[in-house]
């Protein structure tokens, strides 16, 4: 159950970070059309957010990556520790 939960967090942060990608390309494309002061501010600032919670998103995906590799190579060197006393 806590897997599902876990899935679902990921899939909202997903999906807030595309949501904010498209509100950057709208602000950016407002800036283009209008280049003023205020319009090119606001793109900046779209931008700048989308690439937070992408970024965040990276790192919490590198973090749970390294995590389960960890577990993964801390199972095999515990079951290498077994058998060598075991044999």
């Amino acid at each position: 159950m806590a897997k599902a939960g876990e899935v679902r967090a990921a899939l909202d942060h997903v999906r807030a970070a595309e949501a904010l990608t498209e509100r950057a390309a709208q602000t950016i494309d407002a800036a283009v059309a209008a280049p003023n002061e205020d319009n090119v501010a606001a793109a900046s600032v779209a931008v700048a957010e989308a690439k937070v919670m992408t970024t965040e998103i990276a790192i919490l995906r590198n973090i749970d990556m390294n995590m389960n590799t960890s577990s993964v190579t801390d199972t095999y060197r515990n079951t290498l520790s077994h058998d060598s006393l075991t044999s």
